[in-house]
């Protein structure tokens, strides 16, 4: 009785185990640096992902322009950029499966 509980056990695990890797493998990634006309990083710009016909992220750059926006679902999306004293800047974009994108988001002056 006590093998049993052992193999029943291992074969819940196993189960619950395969059927979560599908979820994991549709995750992907992006970041970029949002710059200004001379290539130097802004901070504080808000950054948002819009997947197509679905959610949204919105990241905020830090002190050197950097924004990271982990764990989306790959699919198309449209990233804009917007920031005071700058032109707001939109980018279509498919991210794959797996993929870990980088799109830097260059800003021209208003």
């Amino acid at each position: 009785m006590k093998m049993f509980s052992k193999l029943a056990l291992l074969l819940l695990i196993a189960g619950f185990v395969s059927y979560n890797i599908p979820a994991f493998a549709q995750q992907t990634g992006l970041s970029g640096v949002v710059t200004d006309a001379q290539g130097g990083g802004i901070p504080g710009a808000k950054v948002t992902v819009k997947e197509a016909g679905g959610a949204s992220f919105v990241a905020t750059t830090n002190a050197r322009g950097v924004y990271v926006v982990p764990s989306v679902a790959a699919a198309d999306y449209t990233i804009t950029a917007t920031a005071p004293g700058f032109a707001t800047v939109e980018k279509k974009l498919l991210l794959l499966v797996g993929q870990l994108a980088t799109v830097d988001i260059p800003r021209p002056p208003p």
